[in-house]
């Protein structure tokens, strides 16, 4: 994890469907939490199938919590 997001100069990092120990950060936190870890901004989110795999209801309280996270990170 310190090669690539030093290599790419990263201030955000979206992990979609990879958790944030197998990313090889040495935490893990909980899917839409955002985490900042030495100066770079990391949100954990399952994989995108996740999103689809519900009913309507569930589907839209799933996007609504991801969306929430990406608003406050890019202050949106």
């Amino acid at each position: 994890a310190a090669d690539i997001t030093s290599f790419l100069k990263s201030k955000t990092v979206l992990l979609f469907g990879v958790s944030p120990t197998g990313f090889g950060l040495p935490i893990d936190f909980p899917a839409f939490q955002i985490q900042p870890l030495a100066g770079i901004t990391y949100l954990y989110s399952p994989n995108l199938e996740y999103f689809q795999t519900a009913d309507d209801a569930e589907m839209k309280l799933r996007k609504s919590q991801l969306w929430l996270c990406l608003k406050q990170i890019f202050l949106i």
